[in-house]
């Protein structure tokens, strides 16, 4: 099809999310557009130059990234996204290294900074070619087709230019205090600095205070007002995540779908926390990516040869549990059992990848167990940590090598997966009879568990439903269905983990929040591979497969609770609903 149809359709998504909106004014988020019009302007004169000030220093610190990544990969990034996700694993791995180094020793300020990066951005220009796109006529052609995704994913801008300090209480002291303290004090002398009056040391994210502490440090804002205004370049980070993925997974089509079935997450709802959660995601989505091969009809695969993949992904998961450790390892887990079903190379670059983010992470732990050591001592561990993903990775496969059709039976044979199968299900079914035995109310508790799934992800199901009806990739279905899986294994251990015990406590609360950050995004990306799957559908009429999009688009806009709507709830929240929760936000 060509664009006109899309235009339509995301035409039809921006007036059913305006007809929505008018609704919700009189809902439990009550607003008026007067009102919320009025709060952004308020604050625009301090927000406005904060966005402008951050934004800037976002783009520093992912060029630098991105130069370190290219240095490593040893190949030009195939498009705009992945450069995006390259650059924030460098960032991030950078900015940690500088934290423990310079910090340990009083001075992480803005001058070493703005120098290691301005250096780091002119070898770049060394390295050509730097970013190889596809073809022209593979990229999408009309900025109108893109109104509704453009629309949608603008809307935490708006909470973002109308408060000047991050409008949830609970991220002040344990996100805001750490960075406020690298900027006024331009250390971090120990391990287990804890600056939060209420917060200790397992309540701080190293990664994510580095990154933010280095952008604070760097425009030389209040660390209230610069996590404030990381709302934009975060959105664009969590949209270039799952683009990125499904791209690889399913093509070009599933990826602008992706665009609008995140937006449905709780995780897209929390982009004005600027959390360490949120952006934990594109880390995931970059090490998820480097776990699987390149399909053969990529217009530009990921070109990857000898140590590079373990390196990165290590680098790609140890960074993600520097920024956030539960997120981290639900993305390290799936990378493991994705490791099963690869090939000898592919499996050797997974694990030693594995490993290496293990040693990275340390600091983390240190962190999180109230180690007092000084902090200049952790410095070298990330990057001993990649080494060891190089030594373990061995000298790996050309380039090119790895591409391929990503299938369990190619990679095992399909007596080991027939084997598999049954080991999996016989497993399930042991399980089964020992919960049974345990509590035998548990086939009451799933059904509700299930209804209640169901009620609070509707739309989201939907597009799952119409992605395993619709779409035949079966790379991508591997990958989803262990993400899942991943989080429901996650749940189940912490449901079951004793809570005597403080670790026991953290586990039984924190594990299952993040599960509802991650689940919904896995099923989120499902969706968009769905909707892709249609879209594409040769054999269909185009105004068939318009019709299917367009009344997604409108199940997925219009308001599903009026009274009822819970802004804090861990459920879908549909167009209308999460951009009514943001101007009330801005309108109070």
């Amino acid at each position: 099809m060509g664009h006109a149809p899309l235009i339509v359709t995301g035409l039809v998504g921006v007036i059913a999310t305006v007809a929505g909106l008018v609704v919700m004014q009189s809902s439990a988020v009550a607003f008026t557009f007067g009102g919320a019009v009025e709060g952004v302007a308020s604050q625009l004169g301090t927000t406005f130059p904060a966005a402008v000030s951050v934004g800037l220093a976002t783009v520093m610190e992912l060029a630098a990234g991105a130069v370190i990544v290219r240095l490593i990969r040893w190949s030009p990034y195939g498009s705009i996204a992945e450069a995006i996700l390259g650059g924030l694993i460098g960032a991030v791995a950078k900015d940690v290294v500088l934290l423990l180094a310079l910090g340990g020793v009083g001075h992480f300020g803005p001058l070493p900074l703005a120098l290691i990066d301005i250096a780091l951005i002119a070898a770049g220009f060394v390295m050509r070619p730097f970013l190889e796109l596809g073809e022209p006529g593979q990229r999408s052609g009309s900025l109108l087709a893109w109104i509704l995704p453009i629309s949608l994913w603008s809307i935490p801008v708006i909470l973002q230019l109308a408060s000047p300090v991050v409008p949830f209480l609970d991220v002040l002291p344990n996100h805001v205090a750490p960075i406020e303290h690298v900027r006024s004090f331009a250390s971090w002398d120990s391990l287990a600095v804890a600056p939060s009056p209420i917060y200790g040391p397992s309540r701080i994210f190293l990664g994510y205070v580095a990154l933010l502490g280095s952008l604070t440090t760097l425009t030389g804002l209040p660390a209230t007002l610069a996590v404030a205004a990381f709302v934009l370049p975060l959105s664009v980070l969590l949209a270039a995540a799952g683009y990125h993925l499904c791209r690889v997974l399913a093509g070009p089509s599933a990826a602008y779908w992706s665009l609008l079935t995140v937006p449905l997450t709780f995780t897209f709802l929390r982009l004005p926390d600027a959390r360490a959660t949120v952006l934990a995601f594109p880390l995931a989505a970059a090490a998820i990516v480097l776990s699987i091969p390149e399909r053969r009809d990529q217009a530009r695969p990921i070109d990857l040869a000898g140590r590079s993949r373990p390196v990165l992904l290590a680098a790609a998961l140890g960074c993600a549990i520097l920024v956030h450790p539960v997120i981290g390892a639900l993305a390290a887990a799936t990378c493991g059992v994705l490791a099963i079903a690869q090939g000898d190379q592919l499996r050797r670059a997974i694990f030693a990848g594995l490993g290496g983010a293990a040693l990275a992470a340390a600091p983390q732990a240190a962190l999180m167990a109230g180690v007092s050591a000084p902090a200049w001592i952790a410095a070298p561990v990330l990057p001993l940590g990649l080494l060891v993903a190089a030594w373990l990775g061995g000298p790996g496969p050309r380039r090119g090598e790895l591409a391929g059709s990503l299938s369990p039976s190619m990679a095992l044979g399909m007596g080991w997966v027939v084997l598999g199968a049954i080991v999996v299900v016989g497993a399930i079914a042991a399980t089964v009879m020992l919960l049974l035995q345990l509590d035998p109310a548990i086939p009451r508790k799933l059904a509700e568990s299930a209804a209640s799934t169901v009620a609070d992800y509707p739309v989201l199901l939907l597009a799952l439903a119409l992605g395993v009806v619709m779409a035949r990739e079966a790379r991508a279905w591997l990958v989803i269905g262990i993400g899942a899986l991943v989080g429901m294994a996650a749940m189940g251990i912490a449901n079951l983990t004793p809570t005597e015990t403080r670790l026991g406590e953290s586990i039984h609360f924190e594990v299952p929040k993040s599960v509802g950050y991650w689940a919904p995004w896995v099923v989120a990306l499902a969706g968009g591979i769905g909707l892709g799957a249609v879209w594409s559908r040769e054999a269909w009429p185009s105004i068939v497969r318009m019709g299917v999009a367009a009344t997604f688009v409108v199940i997925a806009a219009l308001p599903f609770r009026i009274e009822s709507l819970e802004p804090l709830g861990i459920e879908e929240h549909r167009y209308s609903e999460a951009a009514a929760i943001v101007l009330h936000e801005a309108e109070r």
